[in-house]
């Protein structure tokens, strides 16, 4: 492939070439057009053609808000070109929605009772504030004394 050298910055189109790129343009939309990814295109290349191609949803699908932001939610996070995989979600519902998908609960042993918790916090350490409390007192203890 050649390079083809750029013209000029002050190079100005004449007003024929413009009416013929304008004609060629025409009428063409989504996969007709140069730029067109279609499956294999970005989160924010489909949210932009479901707004562009249905609009904003106008209430939410879970708890019924019709003011503030709605937006589409995908039920299957496989970002396809579908407008049956979107729902219209309130960012409240959307954060719920995504936290039920992505997040798994995870059970830990706490390091000073030994009482088994389910937490999305993968590195929690403790069940309580009370066991958290009596660890850090224990700690402090062993530095200042050298015993607990």
């Amino acid at each position: 492939m050649q390079y083809e050298p750029q013209p000029p910055k002050d190079f100005k189109v004449t007003d024929v070439t413009r009416q013929k790129m304008s004609l060629a343009k025409k009428g063409k939309f989504g996969c007709e057009t140069n730029p067109w990814k279609g499956e294999s295109a970005g989160y924010s290349a489909v949210h932009r053609w479901l707004v562009k191609r249905y609009g904003s949803p106008k209430k939410c699908e879970h708890c019924g808000r019709e003011n503030g932001r709605i937006s589409w939610a995908n039920k299957n996070h496989q970002y396809k070109r579908n407008i049956e995989e979107y729902i219209g979600l309130c960012m409240s519902c959307h954060k719920k929605y995504d936290n039920k998908l992505f997040r798994k609960l995870h059970n830990k042993k706490c390091i000073v009772c030994g009482k088994i918790v389910k937490t999305l916090d993968r590195n929690r350490k403790y069940c309580s504030i009370k066991c958290t409390g009596l660890y850090w007192y224990k700690v402090n203890k062993l530095k200042k004394y050298g015993t607990v």
